[in-house]
């Protein structure tokens, strides 16, 4: 039997009683350099400093611990909450929620609120701390939620993400930057400024941010208005070349997006279909794959802050070497390659749903066709819309061209 690992968060907090034997007792007791300067304010330090194992990586702290865990228990210093974006996450996935026991400090997030007297409610959580950091991402979590807190790192600092926010959308001017520096430090430090003091600023580390959105009018937009139902006319588009409301809704419905996930959109056009998709969920993330110009989508994307949707500018299948494994696919267009599609994605391990809209007999023999080759469950509707508009003083039905929708599932 393995033995334990005892992750205790400090940083704000005494220790328990409980804690305090623990350390006493573990032969070794991993700490970064960092954290071992807020360590020495405790009462125990003097105690346990000969059993400290200073370690400046995460790898070489997992390394360390590997070793050591056959034969010995072991602390691991942490900070704040070890569960909130921090090392005990890692560390369950390596050694197993069985053998390690968890003790918390406070989170960094719930120390800042605390100071700010602000509460929990609506605000949302992104770390960039050793990650991209996705813009689209920041401020499509604001038009939902109104405030984010962010986990910051030396590249993606609080200047630079005010930086990065101004040259995306400068109207973002009513956000109120809320940074707090070296917290649980001595010198530690809050302040408070606009998106544009903040640029001009630099930060000590370690520091995290809060965002607010104090006029939300500000940032209003369709994406914020509703889940689903965004119509054509608030969608660009030409000639008339869009996926039909209702057409679309059928798809998407055929399609059964997860809550979490990756779906493709082969064939995209104007987006349509990828931007009722994107507007269901943070959680799922969109791809609009498209061989011909991308312009439309991109203007759509930038309309309604999409964060979530990817463009993806080439011919399917080459274009689809490299991209997230797709949960669900949606095929609209396939220039002539549905089989080399099809051959593609059928060899996709996470692909569970396919659907493909089509207006001819030969689409829809082949879909058929392929997808029962393929070993997929086959299904077919057929969408027959008509509108009705007023033509010679009466109001009249006009049909719409008939749509066959066809899904594989396995």
């Amino acid at each position: 039997m393995m033995n334990k690992l005892y992750i205790v968060g400090i940083g704000f907090k005494p220790l328990e009683e409980r804690v305090k034997h623990i350390l006493l007792q573990c032969p070794f007791i991993v700490v970064s350099p960092r954290l071992n300067e807020v360590f020495k304010k405790y009462d125990i330090y003097d105690a346990v400093r000969s059993r400290i194992a200073n370690i400046k990586t995460i790898k070489d702290t997992f390394n360390f611990i590997k070793k050591g865990i056959e034969n010995h228990n072991i602390a691991l210093i942490a900070s704040g909450d070890p569960l909130y974006f921090g090392i005990g996450i890692k560390a369950i996935e390596t050694f197993g929620d069985e053998n390690i026991e968890i003790y918390p400090d406070l989170s960094c997030l719930q120390k800042a609120l605390s100071i700010i007297k602000k509460n929990w409610y609506g605000i949302s959580t992104l770390s960039f701390h050793g990650r991209q950091l996705d813009i689209e991402l920041i401020i499509d979590t604001l038009l939902k939620h109104d405030r984010v807190a962010i986990l910051t790192d030396t590249i993606n600092s609080p200047d630079t993400l005010a930086r990065e926010i101004m040259n995306k959308k400068e109207a973002y001017t009513d956000l109120n930057f809320y940074v707090f520096e070296r917290l649980g430090y001595e010198d530690e430090k809050i302040t408070v400024a606009s998106l544009k003091q903040v640029t001009a600023e630099t930060f000590n580390e370690p520091n995290f941010v809060i965002l607010s959105c104090e006029n939300k009018n500000s940032v209003q937009n369709i994406h914020s208005k509703y889940l689903f139902g965004v119509e054509e006319k608030e969608i660009i588009h030409e000639n008339g070349m869009i996926t039909k409301d209702e057409i679309r809704a059928s798809i998407i419905h055929r399609l059964k997006p997860p809550k979490k996930g990756v779906i493709w959109d082969i064939g995209a056009g104007s987006g349509a279909v990828s931007i009722e998709l994107a507007m269901l969920s943070d959680s799922l993330k969109i791809y609009a794959i498209e061989k011909e110009s991308t312009d439309l989508i991109k203007r759509n994307k930038e309309n309604l802050e999409l964060g979530n949707l990817k463009i993806i500018e080439g011919e399917a299948p080459s274009s689809l070497y490299g991209l997230p494994e797709p949960d669900r696919v949606f095929i609209g267009g396939s220039g002539g390659k549905l089989n080399e599609i099809l051959d593609f994605i059928s060899q996709l391990h996470r692909l569970k749903i396919v659907v493909i809209a089509g207006i001819s007999m030969e689409t829809l023999n082949n879909a058929i066709n392929l997808l029962e080759s393929k070993e997929f469950m086959v299904d077919i509707s057929q969408i027959n819309v008509a509108r009705i508009e007023t033509k010679y003083g009466r109001k009249l039905f006009k049909a719409l061209n008939p749509v066959f929708i066809i899904r594989g599932q396995r």
